[in-house]
């Protein structure tokens, strides 16, 4: 070392640059400069891996070594140093402080990609259903986004608030109409460009026993002998339901009030007691299909056959 060599002195003890997060690799995001009586080299001399995200040329400059993600790492500190290239070199350090900028490159993103919900069909307009959730990464405008439903096939139906992601009912279900509603549900963030995400919410809708059961005839006609045995089926009848599920019971209402005939759960009309054609040779029933909340009506006509089963009897003996 000369008499003469003097240590490098840097302009300022702490440098501070601003580069964004989708700068090109090797691009300038500042200069340091020192001082001294000789040539000096620059070089990075921070702990760890984080100055390979930079580097520093002969001439100070600070330089991108590779793409940058903000939201991974924002702020880098690193310490720079500048010697003299004698045997013995001087040194000198200084602090570099380099804030990495938001750019939209990251569209909001949904908790998951589907979205279930079940609603009652006799619900309320203004029942909230759900709601849906998204994050953004980024800043400012960049990470402030809103929420709509992008199919209009629902429209009159659901609403989804933009702000909250809360989706509501605005008109009447009917689930024997749609049982199932799919809505496309999209975050768009306000950056430029605008960035966006769809998740789907599958809106089931749960049954209300909102139908009555309903015959498929009004009347049923049937006829058996008069000797038939308890338990032989005569007709069956058969409502329907529109509901889902359907539990229907089936009652006879009238026209038989000694009980000689009985209905089963399938609609099966059968003899409950012996028959007597002599004494009641046709009946009229009333039976009943009922869901427990509503009822249908309908007539059923049963003839008694006749059956072999009495002795002729004289009216009158003569004797000779």
């Amino acid at each position: 070392m000369g008499a003469a060599d003097q240590p490098p002195v840097f302009e300022q003890t702490v440098y501070r640059f601003n580069t964004l997060e989708d700068c090109a690799t090797s691009t300038v995001v500042g200069t340091v400069s020192a001082e001294s009586n000789g040539s000096i080299l620059y070089r990075f001399v921070s702990d760890g891996g984080i100055q390979d995200d930079f580097d520093v040329n002969g001439s100070g400059d600070i330089v991108s070594m590779r793409p940058l993600d903000r939201e991974t790492r924002e702020m880098y500190e690193l310490i720079v140093r500048a010697e003299t290239r004698a045997s013995l070199p001087l040194v000198a350090h200084a602090r570099v402080l380099i804030h990495v900028g938001d750019v939209n490159d990251n569209a909001p993103r949904f908790e998951t990609d589907r979205y279930a919900a079940v609603i009652a069909e006799g619900s309320a307009p203004g029942m909230q259903v759900i709601q849906v959730v998204a994050e953004d990464a980024d800043l400012g405008l960049n990470g402030q986004f809103y929420y709509m439903i992008s199919n209009e096939s629902v429209s009159g139906v659901f609403v989804c608030d933009s702000s909250t992601g809360s989706i509501s009912l605005t008109g009447e279900l009917d689930r024997e109409s749609v049982s199932e509603y799919r809505l496309s549900v999209v975050a768009v963030d306000r950056g430029v460009p605008r960035l966006s995400s769809t998740t789907q919410v599958i809106v089931m809708v749960s049954d209300e026993n909102d139908n009555a059961p309903v015959f498929r005839q009004s009347t049923y006609s049937g006829a058996v002998n008069e000797d038939a045995l308890p338990g032989t089926i005569i007709l069956v009848v058969v409502a329907i339901d529109a509901d889902s599920a359907p539990s229907l019971m089936y009652h006879i209402a009238g026209g038989d009030v000694l009980g000689q005939f009985g209905v089963r759960r399938s609609g099966e009309i059968y003899v409950n007691k012996l028959l007597d054609r002599e004494e009641t040779a046709h009946y009229q029933l009333t039976v009943l299909a009922t869901d427990g909340a509503h009822t249908a009506v309908t007539t059923v006509n049963i003839n008694i056959l006749d059956a072999n089963d009495n002795s002729p009897v004289c009216e009158q003996v003569s004797l000779d």
